[in-house]
């Protein structure tokens, strides 16, 4: 995220979480999140904080990473593409509120993300990751937020 944008810490269980307000006007959702996961791909992908040029090294990493037939899965890569472009966009991983994208798939505003590949991204499990699944569900302050994770395998 921007070095504009202050962000307040809270903890749940033994994850560091940031919580970012997003005041601008056309964002479509109202917080982005950072925690343990979305900071260990920031540095995975060289993520600082600046938005990525599309014709940047990092952002053909991001396409590579979430590229087709990567995870055997479309829904879960359809998902991680627009997570990766979230990433691109802001600098940085981050976690959206579930509820928020799940509306904006609804309403058509996320013409590739169909409501219900929400949850099959959250069950996915390709035996790849110690068994972990790509994303998880972490609630912070009553409301559940999705925070892309595990995504090591992207690379190989």
């Amino acid at each position: 995220m921007s070095e504009q944008l202050q962000g307040r810490i809270i903890h749940v269980g033994d994850d560091q979480i940031t919580i970012y307000a997003m005041n601008h006007p056309t964002s479509l959702y109202t917080a982005a999140y950072q925690n343990r996961d979305t900071k260990a791909l920031d540095t995975m992908f060289g993520l600082t904080g600046e938005p990525v040029p599309r014709e940047s090294e990092i952002a053909r990493d991001l396409v590579r990473a979430t590229g087709s037939c990567s995870l055997g899965k479309t829904e879960v890569e359809e998902v991680l593409r627009y997570f990766a472009g979230v990433a691109r966009r802001a600098g940085n991983f981050v976690g959206l509120l579930e509820d928020e994208l799940r509306k904006h798939s609804r309403e058509g505003r996320l013409s590739h993300i169909s409501e219900g590949w929400v949850d099959i991204t959250l069950e996915y499990n390709d035996g790849m990751n110690d068994g972990a699944t790509y994303f998880k569900r972490i609630t912070v302050e009553e409301r559940n937020v999705l925070f892309p994770a595990n995504l090591q395998k992207m690379f190989f």
